[in-house]
């Protein structure tokens, strides 16, 4: 979820089909990615046609925005907002000729770049705006055909993504580059650098078990690692600070 939500929601006990119909579809959305981030199966009210969650008074699914700073706002300044706290942020480095390509493609469909290339995205991942299953079909056929798809193509990355533990190797390697400094660590700061060398080492020899073909060392694959985990936070961070620009 994310750090603020503008929402206009004139008081809390108004039922959620009173409100703004742009201000459902936001409240929607974040209640599957809370959903989703939960891990909590979200009902479906048949006779409403609706999530069951949208279907009483928005006081009842405050517990969504528990870790978020709502502001209540005039309709239509929470449509501006939302746009805002999705945009993204991403450079592309492409030669002259490929953008004007890429911009003449994008032409032929009356559609701006950045429209085109949300429109494969969605369909890539999966998203909540996808084009329909062919779509989404297609898209995963290029991305398996392509050298960065294909099954003999192994990272100790895409393995940490694919199975969990992104988050916690990240976490663990920080700390242990924070003990580096440490001039002269007790017992307990050496016993707690162990295990977690151990935790990593029990990662990598996973991945390695899995994958006897891969050659390159921890050291290689946890550089390639954290280059990607930072690469992810440097976009986020940038998006959200150009979010804060605007609200200044």
């Amino acid at each position: 979820m994310v750090e603020t939500r503008k929402l206009a929601v004139p008081y809390t006990t108004i039922f959620i089909c009173q409100l703004p119909k742009a201000t459902q579809e936001i409240i929607e959305k974040d209640c599957i990615s809370y959903a989703s981030e939960k891990g909590i199966n979200l009902e479906w009210d048949h006779e409403a046609h609706r999530l069951k969650a949208l279907t009483g008074r928005f006081c009842d699914i405050e517990e969504i925005y528990n870790f978020t700073q709502l502001e209540f706002c005039e309709p239509g300044e929470d449509i501006i907002a939302y746009k805002e706290s999705i945009s993204r942020t991403i450079t592309l480095e492409l030669p002259d000729e490929d953008f004007r390509r890429l911009c003449k493609k994008a032409g032929e469909a009356g559609l701006k770049i950045s429209a085109l290339l949300e429109n494969f995205v969605q369909d890539l991942v999966g998203g909540t705006r996808t084009n329909g299953s062919d779509e989404r079909m297609h898209a995963n056929d290029w991305f398996d055909r392509c050298w960065f798809g294909m099954e003999f193509n192994h990272s100790f990355l895409q393995h940490l993504v694919e199975w969990g533990g992104l988050e916690n190797a990240i976490d663990i390697w920080d700390t242990l580059e924070l003990y580096k400094d440490e001039e002269n660590p007790d017992e307990e700061i050496l016993e707690e650098i162990r295990e977690m060398e151990e935790e990593l080492k029990d990662m990598f020899d996973e991945y390695k078990s899995w994958h006897k073909d891969a050659t390159d060392s921890f050291e290689e694959e946890m550089a390639n690692v954290v280059e990607w985990y930072r690469d992810v936070k440097s976009i986020e961070e940038r998006s959200k600070n150009a979010e804060m620009c605007k609200m200044v």
